[in-house]
């Protein structure tokens, strides 16, 4: 008598058992179902092939500004981002330094040095050629001075 009562036990349970995963299924079909048609009546389908064309857009988005970028780059190696100025007496019969050294160089170092050298009758404006901090044509103390403040600028 025992041995039956323990076997209908396990029938109740077993049925139990069989009535709450039918059910969870149930559920899980309808939540299923409503994933797959998605808020607006779209399918995942749709919702997937959205997410490609999203991607490659963003894909060819990223190459324009990976472009740009390498643009930009080539540009500012050439900038005139590099500048030292000097003010000086270029004569002791003049005050007030009102003569000048401007060094304008990239990054490597070449540009122009523009200088200008003021007396009481007339004010002249000189330029050199500057490559790699240094220049072929002889330079003023004042003007090294220029290319050394330039080249210390980081």
């Amino acid at each position: 008598m025992a041995m039956d009562n323990n076997f209908i036990i396990t029938i109740y349970g077993a049925l139990v058992a069989s009535i709450i995963l039918f059910i969870w299924v149930g559920y899980l079909e309808i939540r299923l179902h409503r994933f797959f048609r998605g808020k607006d009546g779209k399918s995942l389908e749709g919702v997937i092939s959205q997410l490609k064309t999203r991607e490659k857009d963003i894909t060819d988005d990223l190459g324009e500004l990976t472009r740009a970028f390498k643009k930009l780059e080539r540009i500012n190696e050439q900038d005139l981002s590099r500048v030292g100025i000097v003010k000086f007496n270029a004569f002791t019969e003049t005050g007030g330094e009102q003569s000048f050294s401007v060094a304008l160089l990239n990054k490597e170092g070449s540009g122009v040095l523009l200088s200008g050298i003021y007396t009481r009758e007339r004010t002249g404006v000189y330029t050199k050629e500057v490559i790699r901090y240094s220049s072929t044509t002889k330079l003023l103390p004042e003007e090294r001075q220029a290319i050394e403040f330039a080249k210390n600028k980081t």
